[in-house]
């Protein structure tokens, strides 16, 4: 239910609103697979747009690509790279998006490894103040707008 919500609608709260409403319905308890509760854990939602986003690396038809989403609003932004996903690269476009709307306070990735390298972290998002969120690698879907934008992008 919260994969399905999260790849179709936003608004900061989501999560916890559609816990609140299950615990309430007595007819999906009957109707529910009976599968594991996904751990919770709510990332307080961002007080203005960019303060928070979120990127992830993926492939399609052959090409690489980075979806690079703002948590708040939704804004989406897709960078396509023909010439290899190096750091190198990868800087390169991150350093547009921050030149357009900013630095954000945060960036969530699922610790992808040319996102999460010592050179990005330990330099890039550093020198930029940059705090970075890793999703766990067993759930990328906490990794929120950037996962459902691939999602919707592959589909």
């Amino acid at each position: 239910m919260q994969r399905r919500a999260r790849q179709t609608v936003y608004w900061p709260g989501l999560e916890g609103d559609l816990q609140y409403r299950r615990s309430l319905c007595e007819e999906c308890d009957v109707h529910a697979p009976s599968q594991a509760a996904e751990e919770f854990i709510i990332t307080p939602p961002p007080e203005y747009p960019f303060q928070m986003m979120v990127a992830d690396m993926f492939q399609h038809d052959g090409h690489m690509y980075m979806a690079y989403a703002d948590r708040l609003t939704g804004w989406l932004e897709l960078a396509h790279f023909p010439h290899g996903t190096s750091s190198s690269h990868i800087k390169t476009q991150l350093h547009r998006y921050f030149a357009r709307w900013g630095a954000p306070e945060q960036i969530s990735t699922d610790g992808g490894t040319n996102l999460a390298s010592e050179e990005m972290e330990g330099e890039f998002f550093k020198l930029w103040g940059v705090s970075v969120r890793l999703s766990s690698a067993q759930y990328p879907e906490s990794n929120g707008r950037a996962e459902a934008a691939v999602n919707v992008g592959s589909g």
